[in-house]
């Protein structure tokens, strides 16, 4: 999913942007408003931009995606969003993403190593060191993994992938 960017002025004026490069050039050729709207899509140049535009004065910074996943909205919130806001438009989206609710047939193999980890009670950090990848890896895995399994509370991760016999 495209990042796109909304910006809303104190005269109500709308702009918008269809990725984060568009958006970084509109707001580079605008004071700060009151209000913009970030359609996530949860990738990292669209956090780089919440951080950018808090940092450029924009007093509310609004995250937007289909879905509610708890990380990802902690994530934005210490990006510079201001609030979140779930997509009245994409309601098949979220729908899709219950339906795959516990689908462990959806985790990589690496997501697998991740989550019998986390079953043996490591923390990130010490999974990044077995792996010999940082903590941020290891919780960009378990982010990915919480989206694949609709959950994003570690004790529930694990619950599912012992029912699938991925965790003994």
């Amino acid at each position: 999913m495209a990042e796109s960017l909304a910006l809303m002025d104190m005269n109500l004026v709308v702009f918008e942007a269809g990725n984060t490069a568009e958006a970084f050039r509109l707001i580079d050729k605008r004071p700060a408003g009151d209000l913009a709207v970030v359609d996530l899509g949860l990738s990292r140049p669209a956090h780089v931009l919440l951080k950018a535009l808090r940092g450029r004065g924009w007093r509310s910074v609004m995250a937007m995606t289909a879905g509610s996943c708890v990380s990802h909205v902690c994530d934005a919130i210490s990006a510079g969003a201001t609030g979140w806001l779930v997509d009245p438009c994409e309601p098949d989206a979220r729908a899709e993403a219950d339906r795959g609710a516990g689908d462990t047939a959806l985790l990589s193999a690496r997501e697998v190593q991740v989550i019998q980890m986390v079953a043996e009670g490591m923390t990130n950090a010490a999974i990044g060191r077995e792996l010999k990848r940082s903590g941020l890896t290891v919780k960009s895995h378990l982010s990915r993994i919480a989206l694949k399994l609709a959950t994003g509370d570690r004790a529930e991760m694990v619950a599912i992938a012992m029912r699938a016999g991925l965790v003994k």
